[in-house]
């Protein structure tokens, strides 16, 4: 998947994005599914890759909260 965004959106329909967010993520039950899009980590400098990194973090820490921890907390009540 190291092609430009738009072509893998143009040739394979996001293939990838839609079984993990349907067939994996979806089966178990986890709500809400977002994916996040970088671009080609072969031709992407160590600058680049940063930022990446740095974005992810970022979503990382405003999402966890939001999402699992009441589904992490719900479980482990659950189990006592």
């Amino acid at each position: 998947m190291d092609s430009p965004k738009w072509y893998y959106w143009l040739m394979n329909r996001n293939a990838g994005h839609n079984a993990m967010k349907v067939h994996v993520l979806g089966f178990c039950g986890t709500k809400p599914v977002k994916i996040s899009v970088f671009g080609s980590m072969k031709s992407a400098d160590d600058n680049r890759r940063k930022k990446w990194m740095d974005e992810v973090e970022v979503l990382g820490k405003e999402e966890l909260p939001l999402c699992l921890l009441p589904e992490i907390c719900k479980l482990l009540t659950e189990g006592n």
